[in-house]
This record gives C-alpha cells, sequence and structure tokens, in this order.
C-alpha cells in the first residue's frame, strides 16, 4: 500500500503561518489557505495553494488543519463561527476535537 500525504489546510497567514505555508509548498504537499486577510490568503496561492472562501471550506478540502492566530479569541471565532472550522456536517465527521486553545464548544 502506497502512503498517501495528507491535504493540509492552514489557517492564519501571519509571520509564523506564512513560512509554514512555504515549507509545505517547497516539501510538496497539497495545501489550502484561509486568512481573514484575503490578500495574505492570496499571496500564498500565487505560490501554488489552493484558496478557501471561509474557514469551514478549509475543513472540508483538508485531512489535517493547522491555525497559526493571534489568541484565544481568534481561534474561537475561526473554529466555532458560523462559516468556522466546526461548522455543519464537518462537526459529525470528527471522532474527535482537542481544544489545544482552552476554547470549549458548547452546543
Amino acid at each position: 500500500m502506497k502512503d498517501v500525504a495528507p491535504r493540509i489546510g492552514l489557517a492564519g497567514l501571519g509571520i509564523m503561518g506564512s513560512r509554514l505555508a512555504r515549507r509545505f509548498l517547497n516539501s510538496g504537499y497539497s495545501l489550502t489557505v484561509w486568512n481573514r486577510t484575503r490578500a495574505a490568503a492570496e499571496a500564498i496561492a500565487r505560490e501554488g495553494a489552493a484558496l478557501a472562501d471561509t474557514p469551514s471550506g478549509l475543513a472540508v478540502a483538508s485531512d489535517v488543519v493547522i491555525t497559526c492566530l493571534a489568541d484565544p479569541p481568534a481561534v474561537q471565532a475561526v473554529a466555532l463561527g458560523e462559516a468556522g472550522l466546526l461548522a455543519g456536517d464537518i462537526a459529525a465527521q470528527l471522532k474527535a476535537v482537542e481544544a489545544m486553545s482552552g476554547i470549549t464548544r458548547t452546543s
């Protein structure tokens, strides 16, 4: 059986996230990106990443999602917002969610 590299999603393309994105692309990974400031995501897309319109779109396009966000409120908004990483059917598909930021899903 041949190993298949996971499709990586990256939310947050500031100083750390943009460098991670370029490292994934340079290593040959399939990468989809989202950033609250679309221009930052478009810059990485010009280098070969796919562009997601929403965090939920990022989650659907990815096997693994990495977040590089500023603080717990930003993580909460991106994860639990209306079009967040855990919106709709995405949450039902997960076997477990580990909230490393300290946020708690209430619904």
